[in-house]
């Protein structure tokens, strides 16, 4: 889904940096470039120290418990997920993701319908079934 997006968009490049405390990964800056080939020494020294601040800033975001709730329901429906599928935690984690993106939904809301039983992921399909 990604790639048809980024082509009619013009995107020549596309980089990502891991947001890494440690071996705890926060996320990742994405990076659409509209020029073909490798960021030069200089850009990519910008990139890095533009993902240090965005490690920074996510490292002093409170966490209040409505954000707690939405984390644990993802966590419960991919290990749902994992399950109904027969696969590790991060395979499901990225089926979960892809199905929230192509539903155009949000990940929790789908978490939400998978803990719920409304969607379920089944391993001998190519897309989920809904009830």
């Amino acid at each position: 889904m990604f790639a048809p997006a980024a082509v009619a968009a013009e995107v020549a490049a596309v980089f990502v940096i891991p947001l890494t405390l440690g071996a705890i990964a926060l996320g990742v800056l994405e990076i659409c470039w509209y020029v073909d080939g490798p960021l030069s020494p200089e850009e990519l020294a910008d990139a890095l120290l533009f993902a240090d601040t965005a490690t920074t800033l996510l490292r002093g975001r409170p966490t209040t418990p409505a954000t707690l709730r939405r984390w644990g329901v993802v966590h419960q429906a991919t290990g749902m997920v994992s399950v109904q599928m027969d696969t590790d935690l991060g395979g499901a984690f990225l089926r979960l993701r892809a199905h929230a993106y192509l539903a155009g939904r949000r990940l929790s809301e789908v978490s939400a319908d998978v803990v719920t039983r409304k969607v379920r992921f089944t391993p001998d399909a190519d897309h989920e079934k809904q009830r």
